[in-house]
């Protein structure tokens, strides 16, 4: 009856619902769970809950906590509890797609007409079809991911602790590892286009998240917009600019569907 693209926690919702209706779903997902368990929301609230602690322990002697200030950070075993987290929540996921009797195929979807689906060499084919394959972070033009520029995806598993980090964009994603890393003890600098940080946001926020960043020695760099020269002195580039969907691999062509 449906066949869903993407499954991220609207391609999931859907598929449960659907399923549990008595309709027959197939789901198609490469990652279930999509950006926000794999490489979004999850795994980034583990390493702030990470820093968090450790920005506890730095002021716990006044509590008569004595040693708790000269905590290391193991970041192999930071890393290692992300994955076990991000792990269990998939199998959860898992278990629940399939308790509605839904179908999942593994692997990216494109269309071959307005009513099936390819996946590999197997297509399939239903009477409604729910693109669900939710948003991928931009590079800005001149701007090439590798060893250096990174995206949020590959700043989860780097092989060790930057000394120093410039971080393009400070909207949700920038700031949030902009705390983690400086806890973790990398010289920061956050550059941001607008006048603001998190320009999306009310200003109070705003201001006050300055406020805070400016105390931990975070360098903020403001209605600053970020140029190949800039990237020099910097061990690795977070680009953090915004989202766009992610439909590159759709061939929406096919289905008739038009994208402005």
């Amino acid at each position: 009856d449906v066949i869903i693209i993407g499954g991220g926690p609207g391609g999931t919702k859907a598929a449960k619902v659907l399923g549990r209706a008595g309709k027959k779903v197939a789901l198609i997902a490469d990652d279930l769970g999509g950006e926000c368990l794999n490489y979004g929301c999850i795994p980034t609230k583990t390493y702030l809950w990470t820093a968090d602690f450790l920005e506890k322990a730095a002021g716990s002697e006044i509590y008569g906590l004595e040693g708790a200030a000269s905590a290391k950070v193991n970041w192999e075993k930071m890393k290692d509890r992300k994955n076990k987290v991000v792990s269990k929540l998939k199998q959860g996921l898992t278990f629940s797609v399939q308790s509605a009797k839904v179908e999942i195929i593994t692997g990216r979807g494109s269309f071959v007409n307005d009513h099936t689906v390819k996946v590999g060499e197997q297509t399939y084919e239903a009477s409604h079809i729910i693109i669900a394959t939710g948003s991928q972070a931009i590079m800005p033009p001149g701007f090439t991911l590798g060893e250096k520029i990174i995206s949020n995806k590959e700043i989860l598993d780097l092989p060790s602790i930057p000394k120093n980090l410039l971080i393009i964009g400070a909207g949700a994603v920038g700031v949030e590892f902009a705390s983690v890393f400086q806890a973790l003890g990398t010289d920061v600098t956050l550059a941001e286009g607008a006048d603001r940080l998190l320009p999306n946001e009310d200003k109070e926020v705003s201001s006050e998240l300055e406020k805070i960043f400016n105390r931990k020695k975070i360098t903020i760099w403001k209605n600053k917009h970020v140029t190949a020269e800039d990237l020099a002195p910097f061990e690795k580039v977070l680009v953090a600019i915004g989202r766009k969907p992610s439909i590159d691999s759709l061939n929406l062509e096919a289905s008739g569907v038009s994208v402005e």
